[in-house]
């Protein structure tokens, strides 16, 4: 029983590994490290030097000389390194690493580093876009919920308490008291819903396979609300780019795939299992290059490369595309983000104009 216990130094480490070796940490990390590697030295050496380098900085007991003593003692078993990169990185970050395999090129993990501020400055401008919105249609309906379920309630019976006859509520206190009644009595269990709803899709998202005709259809549906296909989205341009890097490095078609395959939730390894049988059976790259997963768009820019272009040209002009698609994905997400944001606005309002109605209604039988 006590042997199945995490140890001091275990626990310690997950906590660094929380608080410490975010993104930003790991994009530097991995920078340090093809500094030394692009020199002409192995993973081994420069993961050596990085923690020599990392250890006058913060100390040999650090997240970094950590991480770096957990990838230099994983070269020598069966597994590899490859189980550290997907336990603790980014995928991201763990295909750049595995780059300096392949490239010297410094320019590979900067490429890498881009694709990762366009990712998350994605999600950060949409999502924060949504809070002023957010905010109006929660003020609106928190303001009717509190004036439903304790002023009104009063003030009726203040009303009552004079002698006034109450025949029929107007509209505005009525909605006012039924959504009270409505947040007390099941707003909890709502809350709830919302959170299994979430967690569910957070779920769904990585994990749904469209492996049958049922399934596609409805993995179709559940891509196409915003912000759901979001998430398709960034994984189709992020597939794109690192093909394009790994190509660039002169990196061979199934070596590209089994990467970026141990790296991607299974939801892109079944499109990246379908590009890897049409490239086994020989079929033009029009048909099973990550078919399904990039959108229609994206595939009418990558058909004119698709014949008569060297393994370098369509690498770059690869990467070229990959650049040229956030700007198609941004303008898709600014019109949801300003659909949604008008909705939340205008529901808020009215809420927040019946509240105010409310209260105007019912003065006039405290008067």
């Amino acid at each position: 029983m006590l042997n199945s216990l995490p140890s001091l130094s275990e626990i310690r480490f997950k906590w660094l590994l929380l608080t410490e070796f975010n993104i930003d940490a790991q994009l530097e990390f991995v920078k340090l490290l093809n500094s030394f590697s692009s020199s002409g030295l192995s993973i081994k050496q420069s993961l050596g030097l990085t923690r020599e380098s990392y250890s006058y900085i913060y100390g040999s007991s650090s997240i970094y000389c950590l991480m770096c003593d957990k990838l230099i003692d994983s070269i020598a078993t069966v597994e590899g390194y490859t189980h550290i990169l997907q336990k603790y990185f980014h995928p991201n970050i763990a295909v750049s690493y595995e780059l300096m395999r392949f490239t010297t090129d410094k320019s590979a993990v900067s490429e890498v580093a881009e694709l990762i501020s366009f990712e998350r400055k994605l999600i950060k401008d949409s999502l924060g876009s949504l809070f002023s919105p957010l905010m109006i249609f929660i003020a609106g309906a928190g303001v009717l919920a509190v004036l439903g379920k304790t002023a009104i309630p009063k003030m009726l019976d203040r009303a009552i308490s004079k002698g006034t006859t109450i025949d029929e509520y107007p509209i505005e206190i009525d909605i006012a008291l039924s959504f009270g009644n409505a947040v007390t009595s099941y707003g909890i269990f709502f809350a709830i819903f919302l959170v299994f709803l979430y967690k569910t899709i957070l779920w769904l998202l990585p994990n749904f396979v469209p492996d049958t005709v049922a399934k596609s259809k409805l993995r179709n549906v559940l891509d196409r609300p915003w912000p759901f296909s979001l998430f398709k989205s960034i994984w189709s341009v992020r597939c794109m780019k690192l093909y394009g890097i790994l190509k660039k490095a002169d990196t061979r078609d199934l070596e590209i795939l089994r990467l970026l395959k141990l790296f991607s939730p299974p939801f892109c390894v079944f499109y990246l299992s379908k590009m890897e049988q049409g490239f086994r059976e020989g079929k033009p790259k029009r048909e099973y290059f990550l078919k399904g997963l990039i959108s229609k768009p994206q595939e009418v820019r990558l058909s004119p490369y698709f014949t008569h272009s060297s393994s370098n040209d369509f690498a770059i002009n690869l990467i070229d595309i990959s650049n040229q698609a956030p700007l198609d994905i941004d303008m898709q997400f600014r019109a949801a983000v300003r659909k949604l944001s008008l909705y939340l606005i205008v529901i808020g309002a009215v809420l927040f104009l019946t509240a105010i109605g409310s209260v105007f209604e019912m003065s006039n039988f405290i008067i």
